[in-house]
């Protein structure tokens, strides 16, 4: 057993070089005297996970480094304060900090969605009809570009029509926004009348 053994170790360390541990890593899953095949099937697969620990280590590694930048330049900033207690380190926002705070959610509730929905043609026509007020001027022209993006066409600055399919995402979007109760979607049947699609 002992000289069976010995070629299994000799044969694969000629094939590459092998870690110690990662060796008797293999010795022990493998079982001893187990045939050159398990022993090489039971090294790949120690070799798999450890390379696999080793990106999700780095990868472990990359996001510390970065919450530590970040945390280290709010700090320069004056938005973030630390406190050393009992417990260890705490953090806590400044009144700087709070207000930054605000101006970010303002900020992200006026972020418009991106326009990036595929065109897609329908044998049918559709007609979207709109009224959005005045206050509401950014998503009007969000929504006649989006509108043109899809592949509408203009009949008057509040009335779109093309034969295009209006996708889900679309829609969601017009929920996000708030303005789907200002929007009007009709599909032409084949029978002349107008059918709700929303």
């Amino acid at each position: 057993m002992k000289g069976k053994f010995t070629l299994q170790i000799l044969e694969k360390l000629a094939q590459t070089a092998v870690g110690a541990s990662e060796l008797f890593e293999a010795f022990l899953e493998a079982g001893y005297g187990a045939s050159m095949s398990r022993f090489t099937h039971t090294q790949r697969q120690i070799e798999a996970r450890h390379a696999k620990k080793k990106m999700e280590y780095e990868e472990y590694v990359r996001l510390q480094r970065r919450y530590h930048n970040i945390l280290a330049w709010l700090k320069h900033d004056g938005l973030v304060g630390e406190e050393k207690r009992k417990g260890g380190k705490f953090f806590r926002l400044t009144k700087k900090g709070l207000l930054k705070l605000r101006g970010l959610r303002e900020r992200e509730k006026n972020v418009l969605p991106q326009i990036n929905y595929s065109a897609q043609s329908n044998s049918t026509s559709t007609i979207v009809a709109f009224d959005i007020p005045e206050r509401e001027r950014r998503k009007r022209e969000w929504l006649r570009f989006a509108l043109a993006h899809i592949g509408f066409h203009m009949i008057q600055k509040s009335i779109w029509i093309g034969k295009v399919k209006v996708q889900k995402e679309f829609i969601d979007d017009l929920k996000k926004l708030k303005i789907i109760e200002c929007v009007e979607i009709f599909e032409i049947t084949k029978s002349g009348s107008l059918r709700h699609i929303v």
